[in-house]
Order: C-alpha cells, then structure tokens, then sequence
C-alpha cells in the first residue's frame, strides 16, 4: 500500500505518489497488535496539527511520516495559490474545496504556507474560514509556518502545535 501526496489547487488538481513506505506499528502507539501495513482508522480524526519551524525544517516531511503512519494518503493544498488574485475561485470558495477534496479522497490534509494568514488582519476572514473547516473537518489537518502560533477561542480541544528544528540544530 502506497502513501499518496496530492499537490491540489482549485484549477488544477494533480496526483503524484509519495513514497513508497509502508505503515508500521510501534510500542507507543495503540495499533500495536495491528499488522504493519493496517491503517489506524479514527486515530487522528478531527486533529489539528500546527507544524512550525524555519525554511527546511521537515514540516512537511513529518507530515507524510504522520501519513504513512497512519495510512493515509495526504493532500497538498497551497495557501499562495488561494491568495493568487488571478485564480477564477474565491479564496473563501478554495478553502472549502479544498477540504471537500480530502474528505472525497479520505485523507489528510496540508497547508502549506498558512503562516501567510497569521497576524495580517486583512487575513483575518481566511484565517478564521480555514479553521472553521479545519475544525468540522473528519481527517487530519497539518498547518504549515515558520513560527510559533495558537489560535485562539474554541480550536484548543483537538489542537496540537509542533516546533520542528532547524538543519543546523538537529546536528
């Protein structure tokens, strides 16, 4: 069984394959007696998983072994590209496609650059859209910055925030 990586945007929507990894279980993980290539199914529902560290830090890296882990393929969605005031699709309208997508497709899902909608209140409208999805979503949902953030009100319950290191650190 193969993990997928779908790139997606809401005019174009291609599909490339992962890695060619297969889940595995550990001590640590309640899937313990499954065997290595069994999904967890419903282990990671409804989590949000902000993953924050510098440029090259492995953010979406972590993501797909989270992925693979689990099963599951992961769909790439591109917070630049909603932004693009050339796209024919309204950020707003983007944002819900682009969880519609994931759900059809029973995956997780990847935000990257979300940081992009951290702390410009012109963002604000998108940043509390992307949340509200995020929050009624059935899948995992990874939010992609560069440093670190928590949002406030209502998302703490389901909310995971995690600091990835830079290269030079990890030495």
């Amino acid at each position: 069984e193969r993990s997928e990586e779908s790139p997606w945007n809401p005019e174009t929507l291609r599909s490339a394959q992962g890695d060619n990894c297969h889940a595995h279980s550990d001590n640590r993980h309640s899937g313990r007696d499954m065997p290595p290539e069994a999904p967890r199914e419903g282990c990671a529902q409804g989590l949000i998983c902000y993953l924050y560290g510098p440029p090259g830090s492995g953010r979406r890296t972590v993501a797909g072994a989270v992925c693979r882990e689990l099963g599951a393929p992961m769909l790439l969605a591109d917070v630049p590209g909603l932004l693009d005031h050339s796209s024919e699709v309204s950020p707003e309208t983007g944002i819900e496609l682009a969880f519609r997508e994931a759900g059809l497709r029973e995956a997780s899902i990847f935000w990257n650059g979300f940081n992009l909608l951290l702390g410009d209140p012109a963002s604000r409208r998108l940043l509390d859209k992307a949340l509200a999805e995020a929050a009624g979503f059935g899948g995992l949902t990874f939010l992609s910055g560069e440093a670190p953030w928590e949002p406030d009100g209502t998302l703490q319950a389901g909310f995971l925030s995690l600091e990835t290191a830079a290269p030079d650190a990890m030495l």
